[in-house]
């Protein structure tokens, strides 16, 4: 697989964060065109990227383009700070601060723990 091949991962970012994984795709492969993205995410509002080559330049590229996502909003790619709206993060501008999603509904919440088999059971909090 090529460059052209990680790009392929825009579509499941949100816009504000494009041109930021196109700059840190273009730095991955010049420090290794070979090197595959495997996952492209926003997650707690900020860009995780999984690849499959790891080194040590390639991890500090992506740390400081997750880095940079977190103080880029996530809607246009102006700058922005995280925000925390129950339990939902986004990385916002001003502009788009009031446009937060908010989940409908509460977190699932599941606390494990492993019996004596060796078995990971839910703990019924009711």
């Amino acid at each position: 697989m090529k460059r052209v091949d990680n790009l392929a991962w825009l579509d499941s970012l949100p816009p504000g964060s494009k041109d930021l994984f196109e700059d840190l795709i273009a730095a991955i492969a010049h420090e290794n065109p070979d090197v595959v993205v495997k996952q492209a995410k926003e997650k707690f509002g900020g860009l995780r990227v999984h690849v499959d080559r790891p080194a040590k330049s390639i991890f500090s590229l992506i740390d400081a383009a997750s880095k940079q996502s977190a103080r880029t909003c996530q809607r246009c790619g102006r700058p922005g700070e995280l925000t925390v709206l129950r339990h939902c993060y986004e990385t916002l501008c001003p502009e788009h601060l009031g446009e937060a999603r908010t989940p409908s509904e509460h977190p699932i919440l599941a606390t494990l723990r492993v019996d004596q088999d060796g078995i990971f059971r839910k703990i019924d909090r009711s």
